[in-house]
């Protein structure tokens, strides 16, 4: 189970790069050429060097394998249907903007205590967390509908489509800071 969720998690961040790719090849180009199609892999390096530019890496990878492996866990420790859909991902992407501007306005910069230490953490990377759990969220969502059967399929692609969407709009969010 460890090893289908690990390898559908892989193949979903590659959908939402790949998607990311083709949305941004879409609204800049009318004609495309056999390279704009193929040329992926320079997209994600891009991306990769955006992401290290305003985040220190080590703790970017942290921060979103977390924010995923947490998404995972909420979404398929029960088949509740509220807990197999995108309501958990929709808050977060919603709230944590705003809990996160709620702190900033009010936080401590050095303190010893770990309760200040992750208000700086959640102030910092708010958007690397609902990437992270965006992540994880649509990676739980395959693997809830196709080896679980929680869900049906109906439920499974509206709720798979909404995590899309909102992480892609996230993602232009952060390419235009």
């Amino acid at each position: 189970m460890l090893f289908n969720i690990t390898i559908i998690y892989i193949v979903f961040i590659f959908i939402i790069v790949a998607a990311s790719y083709y949305i941004d090849l879409f609204m800049k180009k009318d004609e495309f050429t056999k390279d704009d199609i193929k040329s992926l892999m320079p997209h994600f390096n891009a991306m990769w060097s955006l992401y290290s530019q305003k985040y220190p890496p080590i703790t970017f990878l942290v921060v979103f394998i977390v924010s995923s492996f947490l998404s995972i866990l909420l979404t398929l420790s029960t088949s509740n249907i509220i807990m197999n859909s995108a309501i958990l991902f929709i808050m977060l992407y919603f709230f944590l903007p705003v809990i996160s501007n709620n702190i900033e306005k009010s936080r401590v910069i050095e303190s010893d205590n770990y309760s200040d230490y992750a208000a700086n953490i959640i102030v910092k990377f708010n958007d690397v967390i609902v990437l992270g759990y965006a992540a994880g969220s649509g990676a739980a969502l395959i693997f809830s509908w196709g080896a679980l059967r929680h869900i049906s399929f109906f439920w499974f692609i509206i709720n798979l489509v909404i995590v899309i969407v909102l992480a892609e709009i996230k993602i232009r969010q952060i390419n235009l800071q």
